[in-house]
């Protein structure tokens, strides 16, 4: 039987971690009713996983066979390129990558759907996400947007989401508008997903920012370094940005409060032991001359901050929480 072609594409690259893939896809599976099945599609990307994963992708194929769940096994281990073949596989209309370690909640799948119905402008949508313990508790509360916007102009897109780009699994984009051939010059960025969504945001249409929470994501992630990742790799990204319809001006501006809004409260959790559910890699003097290296401009307030007492951090930490918060809501 021939099935039409999916307005959505829900993309899991994965490696070792069978357990909590199963439950990301069942979390989506139990959302797929017969009214949207053919409008969906589960593509796992999996990358020479070592574990039982191709079996229990087979147990689920069998329990949801009413599902299109297509799966895919890399040949070899190709790291955080694995992104990128989610996109080549995908046949859906939209793209929608979910990390294999973040969970659906509940009737996520038919609030895209009508998302992307709603108007047939849409080049793209960012959802809004909450955090998730290890235990599985859910807070709705700590979430990363609070007003539905509807942009067009891509400068703008980025100046109001700034780092929350990066999030894998917040990002839908359309998949005309992504150039593989594009996303291949950057293998080995662990922020491969930032150039496909600056690709679609370049294009014309309308960007969707939904308040509504839809991803729950774990927050105790230490499978990378976060001052590599949010130094050079992001920032690599961020020059990427000039060649893309963004102003130099616009580049500085998201540079700068990539520095303020991320780096900063970074340094703090670190330099504190503040416990907001995950761990950092964090090395003084290798993560001073990291930041340093590509924000010599701040200097100053980056050794300031190196020396401060952990008091006054905590105090700076929670205001810049606030000052955050209110940009958000705006």
């Amino acid at each position: 039987m021939l099935f039409p072609d999916p307005i959505l594409s829900v993309c899991i690259p994965t490696y070792n971690r069978s357990s909590l893939l199963q439950k990301a896809v069942e979390a989506v599976c139990d959302q797929i009713n017969q009214e949207i099945e053919l409008l969906v599609e589960i593509v796992i990307v999996d990358n020479f996983s070592t574990d039982n994963t191709s079996l229990i992708v087979q147990k689920i194929r069998e329990k949801y066979e009413r599902i299109r769940i297509n799966y895919v096994r890399r040949p070899e281990n190709i790291g955080t390129d694995n992104v990128i073949f989610c996109t080549e596989f995908a046949i859906g209309e939209f793209v929608f990558i979910l990390s294999d370690d973040d969970i659906l909640l509940n009737n996520s799948i038919n609030y895209i759907i009508k998302n992307i119905k709603s108007n047939q402008e849409i080049k793209a949508i960012t959802v809004n996400s909450c955090g998730m313990t290890l235990d599985g508790i859910i807070d709705t509360e700590n979430k990363k947007f609070y007003r539905k916007k509807f942009i067009q102009n891509s400068s703008s897109s980025l100046k109001f989401l700034s780092t929350s780009i990066s999030f894998l699994s917040s990002v839908i984009y359309r998949r005309k508008d992504v150039s593989l051939e594009l996303l291949k010059e950057f293998k080995g960025s662990q922020v491969i997903q930032c150039f496909a969504f600056i690709q679609s945001l370049s294009a014309t249409g309308i960007h969707i920012i939904d308040p509504e929470p839809i991803i729950a994501y774990r927050q105790a992630n230490t499978q990378y370094d976060w001052f590599t990742v949010f130094t050079s790799q992001y920032f690599v990204f961020l020059n990427y940005m000039k060649y893309n319809n963004i102003s130099n001006l616009d580049v500085f501006y998201l540079k700068s409060s990539h520095y303020f809004l991320s780096i900063i409260p970074h340094i703090m959790v670190c330099k504190t032991d503040m416990k907001i559910g995950a761990n950092f890699k964090f090395d003084e003097i290798v993560t001073f001359e990291k930041i340093n290296s590509f924000y010599p401009h701040f200097y100053i307030i980056t050794k300031l901050l190196f020396l401060a007492p952990s008091n006054y951090l905590v105090v700076i930490y929670e205001t810049l929480r606030k000052i955050k918060k209110t940009v958000l809501e705006f």
